[in-house]
C-alpha cells in the first residue's frame, strides 16, 4: 500500500481494520457492510461543526477519562492542516493497517477495540485517498502531549527501526466475511430491536452506492465542554428515484433480502430511527 495518495485502479485494495462490534454504533456500521471517513455522509444544512469519524470517536470513547485527549488529537491536525494539507486526517478519516501481520502486531495496543475478534479484512473502494503514519508515535508519545513528536509524526518519519505503519483512509471500504457483520447484527438487534428495517434499508443502500444509514459524530461544545454526538444520514429517504430503485432490489428474488426485518413493526409504524443520543459522551473541555 502507498504511503500516500489515491486508489484510482477497478481493484479494490486489501486492507485490515479492528472493528468492535459491541459498540452499537460500529456494529451499525459493520452490518452495512461499509467503512466509511466522515466527509462521505451528508450533514444537515444547519450543522455548524466538522463531523468526525465514528471510528476515531471509538478511540476517543476508549480513553474518554484522560483528559486533554480531543485537545491532543486537534494539535496534531493544526500541524497536518499547516504543513501537509494534501495529507488525511486522523479526526475524519478511518483508520486501516495494510497487511493482516501489521495489524497483529498492533493488537492489545491503545485500547480494548484492538482484540483478535474484532479484526477483519476490508476492500478500499477505487478513489480512497490514503495517509500513511507510524502508529509508535502514539504508542509512546501521545499520553504526554504535543511536542516537537507531531511534525514528525504527520511527516509521515517512522518513530524507530521498526515502524508499525497504520494508514488513515478519505473514502470507503466494503468489510468482507460474515463472522463479524452477524455479530454486529446481534449487537444492534439487542440495542434498537425496532429499527432493524432501517438497519436492513441501510445495508441495500450500500449496495446501492447511497449514503444512506451512515453515521457521523459531532464535536459540539456544551456546558463548557465538548460533547460528542451523532447524526443519521437520511437525505436519500427523501429522494423519490432512490426509493424505486430500493423496492426494485428488494423485489428481485436474486438479491439477499432480509425480508423479516422489512417487516413493519406495527399498523402505525415500519421502523423507528434509533436513539443515538444514549452513544453521546463527553471528552473534554474546550
Amino acid at each position: 500500500m502507498r504511503a500516500h495518495g489515491s486508489w484510482n485502479h477497478c481493484a479494490m485494495q486489501s486492507a485490515w481494520a479492528y472493528l468492535n462490534v459491541e459498540s452499537p454504533l460500529v456494529a451499525w456500521l459493520v452490518y452495512r457492510g461499509e467503512m466509511f471517513s466522515a466527509d462521505m455522509a451528508h450533514l444537515p444544512p444547519e450543522a455548524a461543526w466538522t463531523p468526525l469519524s465514528i471510528f476515531h470517536t471509538g478511540r476517543l470513547r476508549s480513553i474518554e477519562t484522560s483528559v486533554g485527549t480531543y485537545e491532543n488529537e486537534r494539535a496534531i491536525d493544526v500541524v497536518r492542516r499547516r504543513d501537509y494539507p494534501e495529507k488525511i486526517s486522523r479526526l475524519s478519516g478511518f483508520y486501516v493497517f495494510g497487511d493482516e501481520d501489521s495489524a497483529r502486531r498492533a493488537e492489545g495496543l491503545w485500547d480494548g477495540n484492538f482484540r483478535q475478534e474484532f479484526l477483519c479484512e476490508v476492500g478500499l473502494r477505487p478513489g480512497s485517498k490514503v495517509t500513511r503514519y507510524d502508529s509508535n508515535w502514539i504508542t509512546h508519545e501521545f499520553r504526554g502531549g504535543p511536542g516537537t513528536w507531531v511534525a514528525r509524526y504527520v511527516a509521515g518519519e517512522p518513530y524507530d527501526r521498526a515502524p508499525l505503519w497504520e494508514y488513515v483512509v478519505e473514502g470507503t471500504a466494503v468489510v468482507y466475511g460474515t463472522a463479524l457483520r452477524e455479530r454486529a447484527y446481534a449487537t444492534v438487534a439487542q440495542t434498537w430491536p425496532e429499527s432493524l428495517a432501517l438497519l436492513e434499508l441501510g445495508r441495500i443502500a450500500a449496495e446501492l452506492g447511497s449514503s444512506l444509514g451512515r453515521v457521523v459524530a459531532l464535536p459540539i461544545v456544551a456546558d463548557q465542554n465538548i460533547r460528542i454526538r451523532y447524526i443519521l444520514d437520511m437525505i436519500d429517504a427523501e429522494e423519490p428515484g432512490f426509493l424505486s430503485r430500493i423496492k426494485a432490489f428488494v423485489d428481485d428474488a436474486s438479491n439477499p433480502v432480509n425480508h423479516a426485518d422489512l417487516t413493519p413493526i406495527s399498523e402505525e409504524d415500519w421502523f423507528r430511527v434509533p436513539d443515538l443520543t444514549e452513544q453521546e459522551f463527553t471528552v473534554a473541555g474546550p
